[in-house]
């Protein structure tokens, strides 16, 4: 069950969420033109606790605590976010399925029978057992190390190793458990660096939004990269704001899991090649065109084309979107910004974003 048809549903009925927030046994819960105020137990001034109700934000204006919905009720309870999501949508008799399908591996040791990764927009996407990591183990990686992530962050994230395949094993979850498994490439290059060990529709995952979710939620700006290894780069940096779509794409699912988590900005940081190519084959009848400035001009078209659709049209939330521009040539055209490490990645943050609409201080 995804997190936004969950919020869409509450939104949309706001005695539900009244009923939720008396459920977990919140203290004298009252409705608002705009928002619900509750204590958190009997011990707690009842106005100091706001959830928005065409947002679900929470804030606490005591502590400054602040997430949504679901943080807010993982809080009260202490379970897990897989348990959470679970009880939140059996309770607003919302399906999810927990019915774990048999997988078909896709290697059989020949390169010619790889499968790419499954991008459809309508593809089904269900759960498999968390036995299917056993095969792989656990294991940290030097080359890894060497790009910016650190041991403890592949251990977080559940690295493991498939030996037949020299591939580094990155388990994929989404809100109710284990979907796929994708496998790098265990050398810096290879044809084919990143393929699934076992397929799933990276149209239909955030990488990084269950780790990260508490982050978000709290989160004015969220950054979308291309790649999972960007968003393990920033948590071995202590950055958790931050999702991957799994290559250039940003499908209709990725927007609205992105627009029910409600920040102030959205940043785009694709790498900065992703374009180049397109760029100069849309110039190459006229060879004259092709200058650095008639490039970047064509770059920056596609790179708006492919976000533009992240705009919201929603009287209740304004969220901006742009993207990082490196204007000063820091980066080669295989590299991200994460690639280069903390300082790196605050500069961009911070001066190096075009915005689509108004200009916005991060």
């Amino acid at each position: 069950m995804e997190i936004y048809k969950i919020k869409e549903y509450l939104i949309n009925n706001t005695d539900k969420v009244e009923e939720l927030l008396h459920k977990y046994d919140f203290y004298k819960v009252k409705r608002y033109s705009k928002e619900f105020r509750f204590g958190f137990d009997t011990d707690e001034d009842c106005s100091v606790n706001r959830l928005k109700l065409h947002t679900l934000n929470y804030r606490n204006y005591k502590s400054d605590d602040s997430g949504d919905i679901i943080t807010l009720i993982r809080k009260k309870t202490g379970l897990g976010f897989q348990d959470t999501i679970k009880n939140i949508a059996k309770f607003c008799g919302l399906f999810y399925s927990t019915n774990y399908i048999k997988i078909k591996l896709p290697f059989g040791g020949f390169y010619k029978n790889i499968e790419k990764i499954y991008n459809s927009e309508y593809a089904s996407l269900e759960n498999i057992p968390e036995a299917t990591l056993d095969k792989y183990g656990r294991c940290q990686f030097t080359m890894f190390q060497n790009d910016g992530i650190s041991l403890a962050t592949q251990y977080k994230y559940g690295l493991g190793y498939d030996a037949e395949n020299q591939r580094i094993s990155i388990p994929i979850y989404n809100e109710l458990g284990l979907v796929g498994v994708l496998g790098r490439y265990n050398a810096v290059e290879h044809d084919y660096k990143y393929l699934p060990l076992v397929k799933y529709p990276k149209s239909q995952i955030l990488f990084g939004l269950i780790e990260n979710y508490d982050h978000l939620t709290k989160s004015e700006t969220i950054l979308v990269a291309e790649s999972e290894k960007s968003v393990m780069q920033c948590d071995s940096f202590d950055r958790h704001n931050i999702v991957a779509v799994g290559g250039s794409t940003i499908s209709t699912f990725h927007k609205k899991q992105l627009h029910s988590l409600c920040p102030k900005n959205i940043i785009v940081c694709f790498d900065k090649g992703i374009y180049s190519k397109q760029a100069i084959d849309r110039l190459r009848m006229n060879l004259d065109e092709c200058t650095k400035d008639n490039i970047d001009k064509v770059k920056q078209e596609i790179i708006i084309d492919k976000i533009k659709h992240l705009k919201l049209s929603n009287p209740y939330i304004n969220i901006n979107i742009g993207y990082v521009w490196d204007s000063e040539g820091l980066l080669n055209d295989k590299e991200s910004i994460f690639d280069r490490g903390k300082e790196i990645v605050d500069k961009f943050i911070n001066n190096n974003v075009k915005w689509l609409d108004n200009e916005v201080k991060v």
